[in-house]
């Protein structure tokens, strides 16, 4: 499991995303400040839940109410706006390029993880947020059409 988030000023955490391990600690109670460090200002941060199945265990739940401030519920954004989320799309070029390759060691999917990351540019990550916009509006035009078609029937 990975963690990370993208912003106008790149992605977060700037280093590399951050793995189920390190994940664990963040999200422990008492581990807010270090949540603080990792991540910044957590005011400024808002969670999104994906409706991720690790993300919707209790552990995990708890802990986003404990450490952000601010977050989307799944029932705030239908699932199909997974394809909106910028995000979503750092992951999915992830995938994408890492599938390919082959693996001796965790250390060493690890590596290539964060190299992968560090590739993604300011500018990149600015159009990526800046296309939301059309694609929310492909989405709701599609639904525009669904909804034409379910009343001509």
């Amino acid at each position: 499991m990975l963690w990370g988030g993208i912003s106008y000023q790149g992605l977060f955490p700037k280093q590399s995303p951050i793995f189920v391990d390190d994940w664990l600690e963040l999200i422990r109670p008492k581990d807010t400040e270090k949540a603080n460090e990792e991540l910044g200002d957590l005011r400024y941060i808002i969670f999104q839940d994906d409706q991720d199945r690790q993300q919707r265990m209790r552990v995990a739940l708890d802990a986003v109410e404990h450490v952000f401030h601010h977050w989307i519920e799944p029932k705030d954004c239908a699932a199909k706006l997974a394809d909106v989320w910028p995000i979503e799309n750092v992951w999915g070029i992830l995938k994408e390029k890492l599938r390919v390759r082959q693996y001796n060691s965790l250390e060493h999917l690890k590596n290539d993880i964060t190299s992968e990351w560090n590739q993604f540019s300011v500018s990149l990550c600015r159009r990526m947020i800046d296309k939301m916009t059309e694609r929310l509006k492909l989405i709701i035009d599609e639904d525009d059409d669904d909804e034409i078609v379910k009343n001509n029937t």
